[in-house]
């Protein structure tokens, strides 16, 4: 199950279960709760848009009265969070304050690979932390543990606009891609994106691009938070969607989300900016201008 909150709507996704692979073995200590004691995945490759299935397997070493959350993501190279599911165990049948010293806890998880996942290949991560402080609990050296490598595909038919979910609508063309659309907010809170920007914090972007024709190799795009005058605050250029995936190998009809992280300056002066994306080489900025935020 994966589900989301959009203002005060719940959305929930379903998979049916499907057979998984034979449990692998894991010594991973989550102390002082409980070693992570093996590992099975559905698929070690999947299209972008279906449910990678994952069971952990816990090994109870003390009890507690606290309740903690399994998170797991899908990261690429650069740390990059393309999907995340955080639920308690077994599908929140199991709180960890009823667990017991000794038990075998199967705890099955869906992690749903959104549709315009660029294809390629993303570390699968997986952790414990406190649902009251979000303080994760930590390994011999870290506060997760790495479970390999995930590769996406792409789907054998393209994923229809009403698949994806964007805040503001754009619908304007760069050239040979239209900027479908985006979302925004602070690093972090995807969950929550009406939680306030402040100076020093990290504004994200998700930027869904649909190609119009096969766009040119290396097609980049450059985003920037202007102020007053349209003079230039921030700014920070990338890839469409991923360096992995660049948009020479779109196909026609495709949709493809990207993602980009612009840090506002610590010394920021509070006020409204203007949004501005471009791609080098195309229509002038101002055709790309895509809204306003507020910084507190």
């Amino acid at each position: 199950m994966q589900d989301a909150w959009q203002g005060n709507v719940r959305f929930v996704i379903y998979s049916l279960p499907q057979a998984t692979a034979p449990m692998q073995p894991l010594a991973v200590t989550f102390a002082p709760l409980a070693d992570l004691a093996g590992l099975a995945l559905s698929v070690p490759a999947l299209p972008s848009g279906e449910v990678l299935e994952i069971t952990l397997r816990w090994q109870v070493k003390a009890a507690t009265a606290q309740r903690y959350k399994v998170f797991l993501q899908l990261l690429d190279g650069a740390d990059q969070v393309w999907a995340q599911r955080d639920a308690e165990p077994a599908g929140e049948s199991r709180p960890t304050s009823t667990w017991q010293p000794g038990e075998v806890i199967e705890d099955r998880h869906g992690l749903l690979i959104a549709p315009g996942t660029p294809p390629g290949r993303y570390r699968l991560i997986a952790g414990l932390y406190d649902a009251a402080t979000g303080v994760r609990l930590r390994t011999s050296d870290a506060d997760f543990v790495d479970l390999g490598l995930i590769e996406v595909t792409r789907p054998d038919a393209p994923w229809p606009r009403a698949a994806f979910t964007m805040q503001t609508v754009v619908d304007r063309q760069l050239g040979d891609v239209i900027l479908l659309g985006y979302n925004h907010y602070p690093r972090g809170f995807s969950h929550a994106p009406e939680t306030p920007l402040r100076r020093g914090d990290i504004l994200h972007l998700d930027l869904f691009w649909q190609a119009v024709a096969t766009p040119m190799q290396g097609q980049q795009m450059t985003v920037s938070l202007d102020g007053p005058a349209s003079s230039q605050v921030v700014s920070e250029a990338g890839p469409l969607a991923s360096a992995g995936y660049p948009s020479s190998q779109w196909q026609p009809g495709e949709i493809v989300r990207g993602q980009l992280d612009l840090t506002l300056p610590a010394d920021l002066p509070a006020g409204v900016y203007r949004v501005v994306v471009h791609v080098p080489g195309t229509i002038p900025i101002a055709g790309a201008d895509i809204g306003m935020v507020n910084i507190e």
